[in-house]
């Protein structure tokens, strides 16, 4: 027995799709090459002249225009260094007295405001409780020849009143949901 392929059988091959765009391109170029190298050399032997225009100048004005419009010589540029190096120097120690100046003022004015501090300290205003607390002993004697009997006194709990309990009304009690008999279902035709 033999495990090997037999040779009648053909081999499928895959088909190729590109090899028709690629000898369309292939045929196009080398028409298009041979067609551009017939008409170059079948046109005019002669080579064209380059047709020659007039020069025309940069716009604006050239160095040599300024010279002589100014009178200056065609020597060097030169530059007095010592009189810009002075210059910068004056504007460097305004400047350095500018902010001396500015630190001098901010330190004045920190001392003025550690004098002012003490006696703004002591001036402070002190918040006093809106009520006043009435000693016991004077509202027992006051009342004593009023009511003609002494009135006693009632222990009760002293609790800090909450802004929002004071703002806000009582809440109103919540009534118990007693649930409704509903109607039949009913079915829709």
């Amino acid at each position: 027995m033999e495990t090997g392929s037999t040779p009648d059988v053909p081999v499928a091959r895959k088909p190729r799709f590109w090899v028709g765009p690629l000898l369309a391109g292939c045929c196009f170029t080398l028409g298009y090459g041979i067609t551009h190298r017939l008409v170059t050399l079948q046109s005019n032997p002669e080579t064209p002249e380059p047709e020659l225009f007039a020069p025309a100048e940069f716009p604006g004005d050239s160095l040599r225009s300024l010279r002589d419009r100014h009178g200056q010589t065609s020597g060097g540029l030169q530059v007095d260094v010592a009189a810009i190096e002075a210059r910068l120097e004056a504007e460097r120690k305004a400047e350095e007295e500018a902010r001396l100046e500015a630190e001098r003022r901010v330190e004045e004015s920190l001392q003025l405001n550690q004098a002012v501090q003490p006696l703004l300290e002591e001036a402070r205003w002190e918040e006093k409780p809106l009520v006043e607390t009435v000693p016991e002993e004077r509202i027992q004697s006051d009342s004593d020849p009023l009511l003609g009997s002494p009135v006693q006194s009632v222990a009760s709990e002293e609790l800090p009143l909450q802004p929002s309990a004071i703002l806000l009304p009582p809440p109103e009690p919540v009534l118990p949901v007693v649930p409704t008999p509903s109607d039949p279902p009913v079915m829709a035709p």
